[in-house]
Parts: C-alpha cells; structure tokens; sequence
C-alpha cells in the first residue's frame, strides 16, 4: 500500500483491517473540525472523524490524502447517479432528457438552446443495483425530434462503510466489531 501524507493533517502509520480494507487515521485538530478524505485525487468522504477506512483489493495501492479544507470539485469515486454531456446541433430548440420507467420514456428534465456549445445534466441519486436507461432528444424548431444519444447501464455504487468500533482482548486475541 502506497499513502501519501498531505499539510495539514498529521497522519498516522495505516493498519490492514483484514485482507480488503485499511485503517487510516490522523492527530484530531480540534471539535467540529471537518476533514476532506481524498482517495487517489478524488473525494471519498467528508467526515468529522479521524479515521477512514479504506477498501483496497488484495495487492492494491491507493494514494490517500487528508486536508482541512475542500481541494476543489472532484467526482464521488462511485456516484449513486449519472452525469450526461452532449454537443448542441444546429436547428435545436430544446433537448429533453428521458429515463426509461415501467416500460415508457419519462421527461426529466428540458433544456433549452441558448447559444451554448453543450449542455450537461446530473440526475437524482439511482437505484442500486439497477439498470438504468436515459436518453437525450433534440426538438427542432419545426417540431422534429431526433435522439441524440442513449445510455443504459448498471448501477453499481460503492456500498456505504458500516459506522463500526473494534475492540481488541488482550487475553483472548479476539477482536470485536460492534456498531458505533
């Protein structure tokens, strides 16, 4: 495992959980402190704990950093939803964007032709474990549709970590996991 340690959180030696998954830890820098958990660039959590634990493959490797204060914008390292982009053409009126529920295409939302060269559209957190199908249409000023592009794919997000303690006994050398 390869970590990265970044000013100004003091970061602590990691410790390997079991083979999938590593502790990391940082000093606390005060009550109410907010930390901004970055997993190889990308946020993975914003948290007031001191700790994360972080799943990684056996013979993995991930550069993990901590900051006091947001980098900048990132993407989630698995979002619960879509973003879609697409290129404006010429003639357009509006782009409608359509997801495909209970056997029929729904609007979701419309945009209009503004002069700009593309537009971008993030939905509402989806279902996991779900195919999801959207698509994008021009409507021209003659009122002619055309779909521009169409996407289908399983939603797959990275599962929510348990809030967990562990606690170890010394003369068992027997750990315990229970909710925090």
């Amino acid at each position: 495992m390869t970590t990265e340690y970044e000013y100004p959180v003091s970061m602590n030696e990691p410790q390997q959980m079991d083979e999938n998954s590593w502790l990391i830890s940082w000093d606390d820098e005060g009550a109410g402190t907010i930390y901004y958990v970055y997993v190889n660039g990308y946020r993975a959590a914003i948290t007031q704990a001191t700790e994360y634990v972080l799943p990684l493959e056996y013979g993995g490797q991930a550069v993990v950093s901590v900051f006091t204060a947001d980098m900048g914008e990132t993407f989630e390292v698995f979002p619960p939803y879509f973003t879609l982009e697409w290129a404006c053409s010429t003639g357009t009126d509006y782009y409608k964007v359509e997801q495909y529920v209970d056997s029929a295409w729904v609007e979701i939302a419309r945009f209009y032709d503004d002069g700009r060269s593309n537009f971008k559209y993030q939905t509402e957190k989806l279902a996991d474990c779900v195919v999801h199908k959207l698509r994008v249409t021009a409507v021209g000023t003659n009122g002619n549709s055309s779909t521009l592009n169409e996407y289908s794919a399983l939603m797959v997000r990275h599962p929510d970590i348990p809030d967990v303690k562990y606690s170890f006994n010394a003369d068992t050398y027997k750990i315990t996991i229970s909710e925090a």
